[in-house]
């Protein structure tokens, strides 16, 4: 099946510790759920969500890769095809946190500094 003109993969990074579902979508109908592979690692069984699109976890890694690994799909575990990259990183280590008190009342922001963040482009809440 053709791979779709616009991101066929998605999200394009997860944890070390694997559990991303990760979405292949095509531009035409698929035969079936398929098999993904994340890099080098054995293939995953996939799931097949509406007629062109596959559903697969991505496996856990021992340390995230330097660069991202390969993602390829396959309808008979056998022939894959690269859909894109998948990045995986590690925990983040935590190194300061400032101010480390305020008010009450909240409000005030703080600074976390450490090493290993990935840019998620989300916003952290602390209650």
């Amino acid at each position: 099946p053709a791979v779709h003109d616009t991101t066929p993969l998605s999200p394009l990074s997860g944890p070390i510790v694997g559990g991303s579902l990760v979405t292949l979508q095509f531009a035409a109908d698929v035969p079936g759920s398929g098999y993904c592979k994340f890099g080098t690692s054995g293939s995953v069984r996939g799931t097949l969500s509406g007629t062109n699109k596959v559903l697969c976890f991505s496996p856990w890694v021992a340390t995230a890769p330097a660069s991202p690994e390969a993602v390829s799909v396959s309808f008979n575990n056998q022939d894959f095809t690269e859909m894109g990259n998948f990045r995986y990183f590690g925990p983040p280590t935590m190194v300061s946190i400032a101010p480390s008190s305020g008010v009450y009342t909240g409000g005030a922001s703080v600074v976390l500094t450490g090493t290993g963040f990935v840019d998620l482009q989300m916003t952290i809440k602390c209650y």
